[in-house]
């Protein structure tokens, strides 16, 4: 990423849509020249993300039950009272002095993030001697140390299982506000679809370590986020504030740990991507994207794609046969994803079908020529 500051374009095509983000990194983009017909068009498309296999239709999208309650959560009945708890990530260390831990519930038969109440402390050392100076250029101190009273992480390792281990049965609950706080700026500021990413991991027989913390800092910022996606090839460990004067990378780095090679990575490697897209003069745009692509990962069964957010997917299938699939409203958290009856294994090939249309992706410039609206990134 960085995944949740990424943002993705798809013109009559698609790309592999990694989650993670930071200041919201560029995306393979397609450029459409229409003849003055506008005929149907069959354009070539770089780095797509695609779906996977078979699966029976669940409904229309955001319909996938699992997905429908990572996204409904709330604070559960669990929690636990910790103390001197130190939770390493990584190059990051969260020092959990005194305070309470809330769970949510299961989704799938695992626990996906907690919110603390209490106090604490944010070390973070990164690896190389740049993004040290640079931590050290933006806080004036040679030690980057954040406290906090208030913590959101959602997770899909075994942040869960440590944190029970060390804590006794608290007698109190938590505030479910900076939960809530934390879905509103993934779905309405940073506009990433966190809980699609997370079900990534929840639906997989082999999970990957996803890991999102979301600080009120007292010190630096009260916007801070930290976070570890093992979908990336490079800089997978990520800080950085979503403050709305302060927007921006404060230190990215690769894992500090060696890892098994298939234990991070982008998921898919694209075999073959064709498009057939339609321009009407008024500027919609309507198209089918067919894709053939390898599993680079065991355990692959959702997969996001790169889909500019005006356009807006109809329907997804494999072999004639509906897929599940996950697409919000444009104007928030819109990344596209498809859900998959049965995970891929690594090096597995298969075929998928998207049907999509919408406005506001291409304009008319005049004499037949078609441009893509400016993105974001």
């Amino acid at each position: 990423m960085r995944d949740l500051r990424r943002r993705f374009a798809f013109i009559s095509g698609a790309s592999y849509d990694s989650p993670s983000h930071r200041p919201l990194r560029g995306a393979t983009s397609l450029l459409a020249f229409a003849p003055s017909s506008i005929a149907a068009l069959l354009l070539a498309a770089a780095f797509f993300n695609a779906g996977v296999p078979v699966a029976r239709a669940q409904g229309g999208p955001n319909s996938d039950p699992n997905y429908v309650a990572l996204r409904n959560i709330t604070l559960g009945s669990e929690a636990v009272s910790v103390t001197n708890f130190d939770l390493k990530r990584d190059a990051g260390t969260f020092r959990l002095n005194s305070g309470t831990v809330c769970f949510v519930p299961p989704v799938n038969g695992k626990v996906t993030g907690a919110v603390f109440v209490g106090e604490g402390s944010f070390l973070l050392v990164p690896p190389t001697e740049t993004e040290r100076k640079s931590l050290k250029y933006l806080t004036k101190e040679d030690e980057f140390n954040e406290k906090f009273e208030r913590l959101v992480i959602r997770f899909t390792d075994s942040t869960y299982d440590e944190i029970k281990k060390a804590g006794a049965p608290a007698s109190g609950g938590c505030d479910a506000g900076p939960l809530k706080d934390s879905q509103n700026t993934t779905r309405h500021r940073i506009k990433y679809n966190l809980e699609a990413r997370i079900l990534e991991e929840v639906l997989s027989p082999e999970p990957r370590s996803l890991f999102y913390a979301f600080i009120h800092g007292k010190r630096y910022d009260d916007k801070e986020l930290y976070q570890i996606d093992p979908n990336e090839n490079s800089d997978q460990v990520d800080f950085w504030t979503y403050d709305e004067n302060k927007f921006g990378d404060w230190a990215s780095f690769n894992f500090t740990q060696p890892r098994a090679k298939s234990s991070f990575g982008r998921p898919v490697r694209i075999d073959h991507h064709q498009l057939d897209t339609t321009l009407e003069k008024n500027g919609a745009l309507s198209g089918k994207a067919t894709t053939t692509f390898v599993s680079e990962r065991n355990g692959l069964r959702v997969v996001p794609f790169s889909l500019f957010h005006t356009l807006r997917v109809q329907s997804v299938t494999a072999d004639g046969q509906p897929l599940s699939f996950i697409q919000e409203d444009k104007n928030d958290d819109a990344q596209f994803a498809v859900i998959l009856a049965k995970p891929l294994a690594a090096g597995e090939k298969f075929s998928v079908s998207t049907v999509y249309s919408g406005k506001e992706a291409v304009s008319n410039e005049g004499g037949g020529n078609y441009f893509p609206i400016a993105r974001d990134d």
